[in-house]
C-alpha cells in the first residue's frame, strides 16, 4: 500500500535526517510518533494497559 509504505513514512524520514537519527532507529521513532499523535487512528490506539507501559 502506497500510503503505508511511502507517504506515511516520508515525513518521518525527512525529520529523522534533519535530527540526525540513525537509520536503524527510525522504525522506533515511527512507532513513538504514532503513539503520540495516532490516538484517533484505530490502527495505532493503545489499550489503557499498554499506554501505561509506554
Amino acid at each position: 500500500d502506497f500510503v503505508t509504505d511511502i507517504a506515511a513514512q516520508l515525513p518521518l524520514v525527512v525529520i529523522a535526517e534533519l535530527l540526525g537519527v540513525p537509520a536503524d532507529e527510525r522504525d522506533r521513532m515511527f512507532i513513538w510518533s504514532n503513539r503520540l499523535v495516532g490516538n484517533e487512528d484505530p490502527e495505532y490506539q493503545l489499550t489503557p494497559e499498554a499506554a501505561t507501559e509506554a
